[in-house]
C-alpha cells in the first residue's frame, strides 16, 4: 500500500512537473502572492524524494532552509532555469542530502 501511495505521490508531482519550470519556481519565489506555490511545490517534492529514499539525511533541516537553498541555485547559475524544476530540485537535495549505499559506512 506504502509503495502505492508513493507511486501516486510522484505521478502527480512528476505530471505537473512537466510544465512547471526553474523560470516559474523562481518567478513563484520573488512574487509575495503566489510564494505558497512555490513552497508547495518544494515541499511536495522534497517530501516524495525523503518518501523514495532518494535523499537521506534531512531530519534537522527546514523548509524554510531548502527553500532558501532553491533561491541560491536559481539566482546563482540562471541558465539552468528552463530545465524542470523537480529535475532541479532533485539534483540539488541528491547532492546536499545523499543517501547511503548498501554497505557503506558513514
Amino acid at each position: 500500500m506504502k509503495k502505492i501511495i508513493i507511486a501516486l505521490t510522484l505521478s502527480v508531482v512528476s505530471l505537473y512537473s512537466h510544465a512547471y519550470t526553474g523560470n516559474d519556481l523562481m518567478k513563484h519565489l520573488e512574487d509575495e502572492a503566489n510564494v505558497g506555490i512555490a513552497i508547495g511545490y518544494i515541499g511536495g517534492t522534497t517530501d516524495a524524494l525523503i518518501a523514495n529514499e532518494i535523499i537521506c539525511g534531512t531530519d534537522d533541516i527546514t523548509i524554510n532552509q531548502i527553500i532558501d537553498m532553491t533561491r541560491q541555485m536559481l539566482t546563482n547559475v540562471p541558465q539552468i532555469r528552463n530545465l524542470q524544476a523537480a529535475d532541479l530540485l532533485t539534483f540539488m537535495l541528491k547532492k546536499q542530502f545523499p543517501c547511503k549505499k548498501k554497505g557503506q559506512y558513514v
